[in-house]
């Protein structure tokens, strides 16, 4: 009797131990505790690290920072949108929790032409007035989070990157981890991915994976063709490599690495099916055991064709959304 499953046999022993052995996915530990376990050794990797190797000048900076800021006690910026101009913006408070507008203001003498150094001006001219005028109260702390237009949340995160302010970014990063659903997931994970939020990628691609995986989402799930449910299985399985990698975060850094392992993954049934190929040019042709073989390695390249396929699928849907995957 052979105790090997049928859909492994025609596997070496190290594809094996990479996907039922030692490479096996967690079977009781949820991968959303698992992302928050991993965050947490990281953020303490972090802070033992700055208290080990603190640097004596980072105080001397902020002092001057500070002192330079407080030079600028009166001064007012202007800033350019899509659809107005914003006039007399503080420009001590938008330094202060802006690191991008401080290195303008530090700068601008030197880089502005004559015409411009008698106002200085922050162009932000992708983004509606409406939009803008969120971030600035967001910044001086006279809005909340949770009163920010739905429109313009997404604005205000993609502002707070481009100008550096880590306390709002950090503040609308909260509110978009709760608010990730299967209706805005994809584009969450875009988002994510574009503006290296970390966080939000590890939630947003979780709830891609949970729907993927769960038949009770899709109703018809035994309806479905033999095909369709291969495919979510390949995209559920990709995710899972990623997941349980020791050399990687809990999820993909980027859309690039997704495709990547996913490349990674067709490749390896790929080099599994010319070694049955071979294997199977060693066996007297006839024989009951070339007949199995010879079945086994036609689903194996039916497996790979799939695979190819779903890949090619994947390529066509991020780049549909304007994503460049080379």
């Amino acid at each position: 009797m052979n105790l090997i499953p049928e859909e492994r046999r025609i596997d070496d022993i190290d594809g094996w131990l990479r996907t039922r052995g030692l490479g096996a996915p967690p079977t009781s530990v949820h991968l959303e505790e698992e992302a928050a376990r991993l965050r947490a050794e990281e953020e303490y990797a972090q802070s033992l690290h700055q208290r080990i190797f603190h640097d004596p000048m980072e105080q001397k900076r902020r002092d001057e920072k500070a002192a330079m800021i407080q030079q600028w006690t009166g001064w007012t910026i202007q800033i350019r949108t899509q659809d107005g101009v914003l006039e007399g913006v503080s420009l001590t408070t938008l330094a202060s929790m802006c690191d991008t507008v401080f290195a303008l203001a530090s700068s601008w003498n030197s880089f502005a032409t004559t015409s411009e150094k008698d106002e200085m001006y922050l162009s932000l001219e992708q983004f509606s007035k409406d939009s803008v005028e969120d971030f600035l109260a967001l910044v001086d702390q006279s809005k909340k989070i949770d009163t920010v237009s739905e429109n313009n949340i997404v604005d205000c995160c993609q502002m707070a990157h481009y100008l550096q302010s880590e306390y709002v970014l950090q503040s609308i990063v909260e509110v978009l981890l709760e608010s990730v659903s299967s209706a805005n997931c994809l584009s969450m994970y875009q988002l994510a991915d574009q503006l290296h939020l970390h966080q939000l990628s590890e939630r947003a691609l979780g709830h891609m994976m949970d729907t993927l995986g769960d038949e009770q989402f899709l109703e018809a799930w035994e309806d479905l063709t033999p095909e369709l449910k291969d495919r979510i299985e390949t995209i559920r399985m990709a995710l899972q490599t990623s997941a349980n990698s020791r050399t990687s975060r809990l999820f993909f850094g980027s859309l690039e690495e997704y495709i990547s392992i996913f490349s990674e993954r067709v490749q390896y049934f790929r080099e599994r099916l010319i070694e049955a190929k071979e294997q199977l040019q060693l066996i007297e042709q006839g024989t009951r055991s070339w007949e199995d073989t010879f079945q086994k390695v036609q689903r194996q390249e039916a497996r790979v064709r799939t695979l190819q396929r779903v890949l090619a699928e994947q390529k066509k849907i991020f780049l549909s959304k304007g994503i460049r995957i080379r």
